[in-house]
């Protein structure tokens, strides 16, 4: 695809603040946002991370399928990559809780409909999700455009708007899971830390990475 601006590249790891971003994509790139998801299931209303068919000339493309629909991005030299991430623990509690809220309208969660969340944080699916996807763009997480934090939205919000050259919106906080969240047992918890050493690394690496902005914008 011929490129005439830079082509911001956003990664949504899902619960990791990638709904919100949508939001916020949607506002300042209008039709030129493409919405990189899966084909929309026959039956289901349409919503807002639809996204088919492809847009000509995007300036933005997020989503979970950017390297499974646009695989030509890893090659494209001005592309603008960008990823949220999230202390790996709760983001897979917060991945269990979503697929249960969802069984009763999405067939292909009727396969987590039974399984408990124990079960679930030891699942392969579970093991290091954020460095598979990083390791898809090809790229170092030192290489991204922005790595944000998603306990830190706030701040690394602010820092997104300002590279970007935006001025602060209102950006909310979408798919916030309802209630208190479960208590993950410490054996849980120790096997789940050792079967994602690599998602923990990255994780500290993005709160370095989101310090190291910090400075260099406010000296």
């Amino acid at each position: 695809m011929l490129m005439t601006e830079p082509l911001l590249v956003s990664i949504h790891i899902p619960k990791t603040a990638g709904a919100m971003l949508l939001t916020v994509f949607a506002k300042q790139f209008g039709d030129r946002l493409q919405r990189a998801y899966q084909a929309p299931k026959p039956g289901l209303r349409r919503t807002a991370s639809d996204g088919w068919p492809d847009i000509a000339n995007p300036a933005c493309i997020h989503g979970h399928a950017v390297f499974d629909r646009f695989p030509w991005v890893t090659e494209a030299p001005d592309a603008r990559f960008v990823v949220f991430l999230r202390e790996p623990l709760a983001g897979a509690v917060s991945l269990w809780r979503y697929k249960k809220s969802v069984k009763a309208w999405d067939p292909a969660a009727e396969s987590w409909a039974a399984v408990g969340l124990e079960e679930y944080l030891l699942e392969e699916y579970n093991h290091n999700r954020y460095s598979k996807w990083i390791g898809r763009s090809r790229r170092r997480l030192e290489e991204f455009f922005f790595v944000g934090v998603v306990e830190r939205i706030d701040e690394s919000m602010a820092m997104l708007f300002r590279l970007l050259g935006w001025p602060v919106t209102d950006y909310g906080h979408e798919n916030k899971s309802e209630g208190v969240a479960p208590t993950v047992p410490l054996e849980i918890e120790t096997l789940f830390r050792e079967r994602n050493a690599e998602d923990y690394a990255f994780w500290q690496r993005a709160q370095a990475l989101l310090d190291v902005h910090q400075k260099r914008l406010n000296p």
